[in-house]
């Protein structure tokens, strides 16, 4: 999830699934279960994730 490290979209706090699957020009639910296989969370731990690691 190079676009979330680097491109820090994870900061949006309007973030939703649909909005980073378009900016990765897939679809949701392509995002979704990558998320869900890869990490074993759902989209909005896997974000929130991001935002309480980037505060630490």
């Amino acid at each position: 999830m190079e676009l979330l490290q680097h491109g820090k979209v994870y900061q949006n706090p309007e973030l939703s699934l649909t909005q980073l699957a378009k900016q990765l020009q897939t679809n949701p639910s392509v995002v979704s279960r990558v998320i869900n296989q890869g990490f074993q969370l759902n989209f909005n731990d896997f974000t929130n994730q991001y935002r309480i690691e980037a505060i630490m």
